[in-house]
This record gives structure tokens, C-alpha cells and sequence, in this order.
């Protein structure tokens, strides 16, 4: 189409690709998605908050509640009397007529300024607690108290009840447990309202839960009631604004106390992406194994306990399809015009690329360093021909920087192999000497056509020179052999000849014989027959030593008698007395 014009390629580009970028109606289509999207995000914006707002009301109803349930607890005759070894039946009674009202109390207890403990825990409020409290088969109800005994130590008292409150069994531990450490004790005594804990892990249990405490009037005894969070589920679960939506309860530190989702998977990992925005209250959109959810984050400070999180999320394929019907309008017309597109761009393409191929083809010669077929290419694009000729000039220019590198190595080779004729007198200029003759034997085997030789022949000239300096390197691997190696001049010789270490073990088995000779004559025996051993002993060490010493300044072979006699005398031990791995590097 334009073969007959040059032009700078941003030109050729732009003529190319405006054809094309003027058919789309790409803004208007942006446009209408970015405004549809918006109206769905206002509309759920506010469906967040109303939902966040009926489950603040519902917590603090519960809340309430609880509250309101301590006041009629503490109302109970005799309720603040002090606990001793006695089963006081009438309170045990009230906290399990409470108990058994409110099934998600997990227990009922009374904390004393003496640090004693008074408990009631409901046990079918969870299969756990059990095995927890290694409680008989038929126990309901357990009842914990913890006080000093008569000898003045700590103790804790487990009672076991049956549904009809008949003891069935008892058992009994040291405890270091003293209530006024405990935070809910703590905070009771500051308040003079009933107080609430934060929620928190029931270790017992392994559930979430909260503490609410009240401080007993004209007291320091604090009445507490422990509540799991079970129920929260099936709230959430009601107040699901959404089919696919979910509904999320978090601790300040990201912890999931309750959620509606029954994936907690997808719970954890969609407040943590919520609160790394830190956008509290507005609409954010994040990604898990379900797919895009519009979501949002919203504190209820007022009804959980401090920093207190509400999440809640939709997924935003329910909430698109009323804004969809126009969208899908716009992208089929779109997609329309982007066949179009795809093939002007084909065709249009073809134009810019042919010389792009042509210089890939002219890069394939200098990569093989095919530097004389390098030619230039035929276009009309200006910069292509720029290009090309910079190929050419850069094509010239390698090939003469590959002279000098080869004249660089051939000089760093030879000054090597000369470093190593100088390492050692034994070599002589043999590294000087080796091509000469490997040359010299490659040219008559070239030359030849019987044998083994016939057919040898170098290919090329880069086989040549590959060849020579195969020749120069053949002993390059010296120029690292350390001095005492090339020297060497016994078997056990490095730095220093290792066989006074060898001596050195021989003196200690020496003396192992003489200090057990005076052992044994100490202890009453012969001195002729001990003497006579000694003597024995002492001289097959000498042999053998002499022997290993032999062995040393021998030559590169040993007989197999020989071996088998280093062998044996290898099996000698002696007793160790200091660590050989001090004094080693790492």
C-alpha cells in the first residue's frame, strides 16, 4: 500500500493503527460500565449498612441480656458466702436452673478476694470436656472449686454430678490458680457495672467466646458467666442480606469469632485482604475460591468489645445481571468491531514486519558469525535502513574485536603454560614442547590415509585452533597443584611428613603396654611373666612401626600381603582423652 513511500516508523505506526482505533467506541463503553457499576455499588453500600445495623441491634440485645442475668443471679441469698470443703447445693442449683435456660453458657463461676475459685460447668456444651475434665461416663453437670486446704496449700476440687445432681464422683489436685490474676476479675472490681471481655479462645472448649462479670455488691467477690459464641452462626446465617452473600465477625487482630459462610477458608482469607485496605466502610472488591465479592468492613466498638469487625461480602455475579442487558450490548458491538480490527491489523501488519524478518535473518548470520554474508535489507522504512546498515557496521566491528580476544587468549594461554614450565625444574619447557610435537603428529595424521588415521582430518580452521590450545592447556591443572604434591617425597607427605602422627600413635600404644604392665603388677601378679609380655608387646610395635615407615619411602605399587599387614595394624586402638573436632575449622 505504501511500498513506494518512506517514512519514520512512528508515521508508518500511526497510519497503520488509526484506521482502526477510530472505529472503537472504546470511551463510550467505559463509560456505561463505569456508571453501571457504580449504581450496583451504591445499592449495596447501603444494603452493608442496614445489615451491619441489625447486627449491632441483635448484639446488643444479647448484650443486654447477659447483663441483666447477672443482676438476677446476684440476687440469690447467701450467694457472696465464702466456699470451703462443704458442697453448697442451693447455689449449685441456681447456676444450673441458669444454666439450663441459656444453652450456649458454657459455665457459671465466683472469683474471691482470697484468689479461691467456685465453678459450675455445663457439660454438654461440649463432647470435648469429657475427656478435658477425665470425667465419668454419666456426668451433666461438674462443679470446680479451688481453696486452701487445711495443710494451707492450693487445691482444686472437681465434683462430678449426675442429671439428678447425685455426686458420682470426686477428684483432687494442686492448683497455683488464684482468680485475682485473671482480667475479667480484674476489670470487675474497676467497674461498678456489670463489664465484658473481649472475645477469646476457650481453651476447655476451643471455641470462641465472652465473659461478662459483675462485681457482687458490698464485695470484692465477682460473679462471671462465660458464653460460647455457637449461636452467632445461625444469627449471621438469618441476617444474609444476599443469596450468596456472607456475613463476618473479626477481632481487631483479623481472628474470625463467627461468620454465616461455612467455609471459615474463605472467611480468614477475605478479612485479611479487607483490612490490609483499611478501608473501613467502603465498598472493596476482593478475590477468593468463590470469585469477585463486593465486600466491606464496619466496626461495632459498642457491641462486641474493642475494634470489633463486621464484614460482609456478596458475590458480584448476583449482584450484575440488572445492569448487564446493556453491557452486553456494548461488547457485542465491540467484540464486532475487534474482529475487524484483528484483521486490518493482520493485513496492515504484514507491511512493517516483512523487514523486521529480513533483519532477524541478517541477526542469524552475525550470531553464527557469518560476518560476510551479512547484507543490507530492502525497505522503505527509514529506520529499518538505519538499522540495517547499524547491523552491518556492528556485524564488522565483532568480527574484528573476535581477533583480538583470540590473540588476548592465545596470550594468556602461553603465558600459563609458561607459568608452569617455571612451577617445577622436573617438567622442563614441556608445556612449550607439547604442541609443537601434537602439531606436528595431527599434520602426518592428516596426511595419511591408512589405519587409524584415515578419514582424520580437521574440518575448519576453528577446529584447529581449538586443537592447539587443547595442546598449550593439556597440563594447565598444575598451576593449582600445590608444591609439596609435585615434591613429594614420601606417601605421607603434605606440608609436613604425616608419618610422626603415625609415630606419635605408636608412642601412645607404647605406653598403654608399659602402664598396663604396672596395673597388673599393682595388682599382684608375676612381675617375670608381666616383663616378659611387656617386653613381647613392645617389640611388635617397633616392627610394626618400622614396617609402616617402610611402607612410606616404598614405591607407587605394594604387594597384597603387604596391604593386608597395613590393614591389621590399622585395627589398633587407643583409649581418646581429647575431642578431635577442636581447633577444626567449620
Amino acid at each position: 500500500m505504501f511500498k513506494n513511500i518512506r517514512m519514520h516508523i512512528h508515521t508508518n505506526i500511526l497510519l497503520h493503527f488509526f484506521i482502526i482505533v477510530t472505529t472503537l467506541a472504546a470511551v463510550l463503553i467505559g463509560a456505561q460500565y463505569y456508571f453501571s457499576l457504580k449504581l450496583a455499588k451504591e445499592a449495596i453500600t447501603k444494603t452493608f449498612h442496614k445489615t451491619a445495623h441489625q447486627v449491632a441491634m441483635q448484639l446488643d440485645a444479647k448484650d443486654t441480656l447477659s447483663k441483666e442475668m447477672l443482676y438476677q443471679i446476684e440476687s440469690f441469698p447467701g450467694i457472696d458466702t465464702p466456699i470451703d470443703r462443704k458442697l453448697n447445693m442451693k447455689i449449685v442449683k441456681h447456676f444450673i436452673h441458669t444454666l439450663k435456660r441459656h444453652d450456649t453458657m458454657y459455665a457459671i463461676y465466683l472469683g474471691y478476694p482470697d484468689g479461691n475459685f467456685f465453678e459450675v460447668v455445663n457439660m454438654q456444651i461440649s463432647p470435648m470436656l469429657q475427656k478435658h475434665y477425665s470425667a465419668p461416663h454419666k456426668c451433666r453437670w461438674t462443679v470446680i472449686k479451688i481453696y486452701n486446704s487445711a495443710q494451707n496449700k492450693r487445691i482444686r476440687e472437681f465434683i462430678y454430678l449426675d442429671d439428678d445432681l447425685n455426686i458420682i464422683a470426686t477428684e483432687q489436685e494442686a492448683s497455683d490458680y488464684h482468680v485475682t490474676s485473671r482480667p475479667w476479675y480484674r476489670q470487675a472490681l474497676k467497674s461498678t457495672t456489670p463489664i465484658r471481655t473481649d472475645p477469646y479462645l476457650f481453651s476447655n472448649l476451643k471455641q470462641e467466646g465472652i465473659t461478662y462479670a459483675k462485681r457482687l455488691h458490698g464485695s470484692k467477690t465477682v460473679l462471671a458467666l462465660d458464653y460460647t459464641l455457637k449461636t452467632l452462626h445461625a444469627m449471621l446465617e438469618k441476617l444474609k442480606p444476599f443469596k450468596t452473600g456472607n456475613i463476618y465477625l473479626y477481632t481487631h487482630e483479623g481472628r474470625l469469632i463467627s461468620s454465616s459462610d461455612p467455609n471459615e477458608n474463605n472467611a480468614a482469607a477475605t478479612f485479611k485482604k479487607l483490612y490490609a485496605t483499611k478501608h473501613i466502610h467502603n465498598i472493596n472488591t476482593v478475590q477468593n475460591d468463590q470469585g469477585k465479592l463486593y465486600s466491606v468492613l464496619i466496626p461495632l466498638t459498642k457491641s462486641m468489645g474493642k475494634d470489633t469487625y463486621v464484614g460482609i461480602t456478596v458475590l458480584q455475579d448476583e449482584m450484575h445481571p440488572p445492569y448487564k442487558r446493556t453491557i452486553y450490548y456494548a461488547l457485542t458491538i465491540a467484540l464486532v468491531l475487534l474482529i475487524l480490527f484483528l484483521l486490518l491489523t493482520h493485513f496492515l501488519s504484514r507491511h512493517i514486519v516483512k523487514p523486521v524478518k529480513a533483519l532477524m535473518q541478517e541477526n542469524e548470520m552475525i550470531k553464527i558469525r557469518a560476518f560476510d554474508k551479512v547484507k543490507p535489507i530492502k525497505t522503505n522504512i527509514i529506520e529499518y535502513c538505519e538499522l540495517s546498515n547499524s547491523q552491518i557496521e556492528m556485524s564488522k566491528s565483532i568480527q574484528h574485536y573476535e581477533k583480538e580476544l583470540e590473540e588476548l587468549l592465545d596470550s594468556f594461554i602461553k603465558l600459563i603454560a609458561d607459568a608452569i614450565d617455571t612451577k617445577s625444574a622436573y617438567t622442563g619447557s614441556h608445556c612449550q614442547k607439547v604442541p609443537v610435537i601434537a602439531s606436528m603428529l595431527a599434520k602426518e595424521a592428516a596426511k595419511s590415509d591408512e589405519g587409524v588415521c584415515a578419514g582424520f582430518t580437521f574440518k575448519n580452521s576453528d577446529e584447529w585452533e581449538a586443537f592447539e590450545r587443547a595442546a598449550w592447556l593439556h597440563d594447565c591443572g598444575k598451576i593449582t597443584t600445590p608444591e609439596y604434591v609435585v615434591d613429594k617425597a614420601t606417601k605421607l607427605e603434605t606440608i609436613y611428613n604425616r608419618i610422626h602422627e603415625i609415630r606419635t600413635r605408636f608412642e601412645i600404644l607404647w605406653r598403654d603396654v608399659e602402664i598396663a604392665y604396672y596395673e597388673q603388677l599393682l595388682a599382684g601378679k608375676e612381675r617375670a611373666t608381666l616383663l616378659a609380655e611387656k617386653e613381647k608387646r613392645h617389640k611388635e610395635l617397633l616392627e610394626e612401626f618400622a614396617f609402616v615407615a617402610a611402607c612410606n619411602i616404598g614405591g607407587e605399587y605394594m604387594a597384597p600381603e603387604k596391604i593386608e599387614r597395613l590393614k591389621k595394624i590399622a585395627q589398633r586402638t587407643w583409649m581418646r582423652h581429647f575431642d578431635d573436632r577442636m581447633g577444626l575449622s567449620e
